[in-house]
């Protein structure tokens, strides 16, 4: 698939059948903005953009919505460099969003995310990690204990590949 700019086309090589699903879907996704659409950039004091983003995508798509005028399309896109929220939606549904985000971007409570360096003096940070890693997603299968967590990603765990002073930095959220 290859994007032709001048003419705003796209080249697609490929076996029919990819290339009929191909063409549905753009169908699908070639539509016209509806003209009373707006964008706006929310930045985020207090609420992590990406915990937003799903929080009010989930309140759009909610089922027991439909059939009460609340059917709106609102899309969102969380950017987490400037923890800003990018929405674009109807100047209702817009209202809406704006008054659902001041309220969870709000001060609350005392932080979820803690963060803590371990200085090692004998294990490997990148090991020891991987190991801490394992455990805890073993103990969150259990049934009981942090939930939550897996991988770099999830668990939000760095290590410091700097043998001299091996560090452990982990990343926790409480529940």
């Amino acid at each position: 698939m290859l994007p032709l700019i001048k003419p705003n086309t796209i080249l697609m090589i490929g076996q029919k059948e990819s290339i009929d699903t191909a063409k549905e879907l753009i169908a699908k996704l070639d539509t016209p903005v509806a003209p009373e659409s707006q964008f706006q950039i929310f930045r985020l004091k207090n609420a992590a953009a990406s915990d937003l983003e799903m929080e009010i995508s989930g309140f759009y798509s909610n089922p027991q919505r439909a059939g009460q005028g609340l059917e709106g399309q609102v899309y969102l896109i969380s950017d987490v460099r400037t923890n800003s929220l990018v929405v674009q939606a109807n100047p209702r549904d817009m209202l809406e969003v704006t008054n659902l985000i001041q309220q969870l971007d709000s001060p609350g409570g005392e932080p979820k995310n803690k963060v803590q360096t371990f200085p090692l003096k004998n294990a490997i940070a990148s090991e020891l990690a991987t190991t801490l890693q394992n455990v805890l997603a073993v103990t969150n299968t259990g049934g009981g204990g942090f939930g939550g967590f897996g991988g770099f990603g999830g668990f939000g765990g760095q290590n410091n590949q700097n043998r001299r002073n091996p560090t452990l930095i982990l990343r926790t959220r409480k529940f």
